[in-house]
């Protein structure tokens, strides 16, 4: 993972993805203890499936501390790369013009 926040930190392309998958596999297998997760099977699944997975550990006493610490991370990545796209699809489009 950390090869490939370099590779991001020096503009090498298509590493977002990529990223995104490996933080959120590193938050299943280290975290929710997911060990038997491949790589392949993670990238295959829905956002829907994977935030199934991040909280399938949730109980009563720690939903909100999951929430916090699983979920919402979660989404902050996957936003922040929503907007990073929408950026380089807009740059694209106006040197295209």
């Amino acid at each position: 993972m950390q090869l490939v926040k370099i590779g991001k930190s020096h503009n090498i392309e298509g590493l977002e993805d990529l990223l995104l998958e490996l933080e959120t596999l590193d938050d299943l297998v280290y975290t929710v203890h997911l060990e038997d997760m491949p790589l392949d099977k993670l990238e295959k699944m829905s956002n829907m499936e994977k935030i199934k997975l991040l909280m399938s550990t949730s109980n009563e006493v720690n939903f909100v501390e999951n929430i916090k610490n699983l979920l919402l991370p979660f989404i902050k990545r996957r936003h922040q790369y929503l907007v990073c796209i929408a950026k380089f699809r807009s740059l694209k489009l106006y040197v295209y013009i």
